[in-house]
């Protein structure tokens, strides 16, 4: 295989894990949103969070592990002797450690979805919300008058 060719094999194969790496950084986006979500709604296990705290540190790590494997690759290239094992390990961990946040993550959702509702949650904001509005359509009113013509 020429260099050049080489080369092409290595930058697609560096490519593939910056789209990995996008994914798990999408995942990651995901989790903090629905740690939030689940957390303000629900009453979620203490498993919920451990749970979510493993599928974070797997998704960082596969960040991690991608860089690794792009710089064992960069400097396999950089000494003419690349080969499609040159990246080490690092690739396919990446992808592994990914998949398994993933499901991590969607594991933790069933647990915090399926755990007892925070009572009032929803009923309390919109009674607040009716409140804010009666006063502040009395005070419309009270400005109202006092602007009579």
């Amino acid at each position: 295989m020429s260099n050049d060719s080489k080369s092409q094999a290595a930058s697609i194969k560096v490519g593939v894990s910056n789209y990995v790496g996008s994914a798990a950084l999408g995942v990651l986006a995901g989790a903090a949103a629905l740690y939030t979500y689940i957390s303000q709604t629900f009453e979620p296990p203490t498993c919920f969070d451990i749970v979510m705290v493993v599928a974070v540190i797997l998704l960082v790590a596969a960040i991690v592990f991608g860089g690794l494997g792009a710089d064992n690759s960069a400097n396999a290239v950089a000494a003419e002797n690349w080969s499609s094992d040159s990246a080490g390990p690092w690739f396919n961990l990446q992808a592994l450690v990914t998949l398994v946040g993933l499901v991590l993550v969607l594991v933790a959702a069933a647990i915090g979805a399926n755990s007892q509702r925070r009572e009032g949650t929803v009923e309390e904001r919109v009674t607040k919300l009716e409140r804010q509005v009666h006063r502040l359509e009395v005070q419309s009113e009270r400005g109202a008058s006092n602007v009579a013509p």
